[in-house]
């Protein structure tokens, strides 16, 4: 049996909809802490505010958490605030702090150094001073503020020392 011998099946029709279909292109706006701006603008803020304007991930993980809304800036607050002799344990993550690490490191804002700490650049630097001076991140800059120079030893001595499990709070 030849290609011209077999029987020809008859073509599909394309069917016209029973209704009309209309799209529209509708934008989900995202929140400001979920823009990579707003994270990048926020991180350079962050280390400006640490001491030596350097930080360890964990502490960016706590500071950027802090930063993304009121409630958490609420609770961050009360416990950095707190009786020194309370015993707590306050760690928070931030899921997209490696991907906005890695974007302000290729981008020259930080710069990893070798004992892993999370630097400011001088361009970094640069940008967190422009900030500064023409007033923008206003709410972001009056947060880090309330918590002074941020040290690493003073900053786990606020809220427990580092692998302190017993009353640790892993808050996302």
């Amino acid at each position: 049996m030849t290609e011209s011998d077999q029987p020809q099946l008859p073509r599909a029709e394309h069917s016209t909809p029973l209704t009309p279909v209309a799209s529209r292109r509708t934008p989900l706006p995202l929140a400001g802490r979920e823009r990579t701006g707003w994270r990048l603008a926020a991180l350079v803020l962050i280390l400006r505010a640490c001491r030596g304007r350097s930080a360890t991930v964990e502490q960016l993980h706590v500071l950027m958490w802090y930063l993304r809304d009121d409630a958490n800036a609420a609770t961050l607050l009360a416990v950095w605030n707190g009786p020194a002799s309370a015993q707590r344990s306050l760690r928070a993550f931030d899921p997209l702090l490696d991907d906005i690490l890695s974007l302000a490191r290729a981008s020259g804002l930080v710069e990893q150094q070798q004992s892993g700490r999370q630097a400011l650049s001088a361009a970094g630097g640069t940008l967190a001073d422009a900030f500064r001076s023409e007033g923008l991140m206003e709410v972001e800059q009056r947060l880090l503020v309330q918590l002074g120079n941020i040290s690493e030893s003073g900053m786990w001595q606020r809220l427990g020392e580092p692998g302190s499990q017993r009353l640790s709070r892993r808050l996302a």
